[in-house]
């Protein structure tokens, strides 16, 4: 791995284990056991890191929002989905554990989570619209509009949630979790011919996380 690649990867261990403002330039360069002025030549400050490292998980979203038309045809495949989704949201944790002090304390930074956020909502849209079209689900626009916020909302902050509850939470159950809530909030619009398949799915993940 390359020395810019170790950077990032030690820089995102670092935030999701002890959050964005704790964590300096010179720590970062001490957990690789490097120079500042090497990390310097790479990266000029903590902003450019974070810049990088929100422009990797954006990428994440948009590739599953091109993606999602052409490998979601059902329920199964919108939990496998999500599961991915949620993979997303736990590897870069830390930008959704902090997101008013990204969005504040640079303008630049600020400008990426905005658009970042409005990809998750486009991405959620997304996913409503074709599981309608598919006849999956029962929903109205203005309900599907509430639902997609909803859905947002435990994506973004779920994870931060659950630690505060429990520390010590493994990470895969920390992800099924979250998808069992996900799949909670769309379950009342699931149309009644799906509904075995969602209540099937429900308890396999509660089974998993005991």
């Amino acid at each position: 791995m390359k020395t810019k690649s170790k950077i990032l990867e030690a820089s995102r261990c670092l935030f999701n284990q002890h959050g964005v403002e704790p964590i300096s330039s010179l720590q970062i360069a001490t957990e690789l056991g490097i120079s500042p002025g090497n990390l310097y030549y790479h990266f000029r400050g903590k902003d450019e890191i974070l810049a990088v490292l929100i422009s990797e998980c954006d990428q994440l979203f948009a590739d599953d929002s091109q993606a999602f038309s052409q490998e979601v045809e059902g329920l199964e495949d919108y939990w496998a989905f999500l599961h991915r989704l949620m993979e997303h949201f736990l590897r870069y944790q830390f930008i959704f554990r902090s997101l008013d002090h990204l969005h504040c304390d640079s303008p630049a930074l600020g400008r990426r989570i905005r658009a970042l956020v409005r990809r998750l909502k486009g991405l959620i849209m997304t996913m409503l619209e074709q599981l309608s079209s598919l006849g999956v689900l029962q929903v109205n626009q203005a309900e599907q509009a509430i639902l997609a916020d909803n859905l947002l909302l435990v994506g973004l902050h779920w994870a931060h949630y659950q630690v505060l509850q429990d520390p010590g939470i493994d990470e895969q159950a920390l992800l099924r979790k979250g998808v069992i809530r996900m799949l909670t909030l769309v379950s009342p619009y699931v149309a009644p011919e799906h509904g075995a398949a969602l209540v099937q799915h429900q308890r396999w993940a509660e089974q998993l996380t005991g």
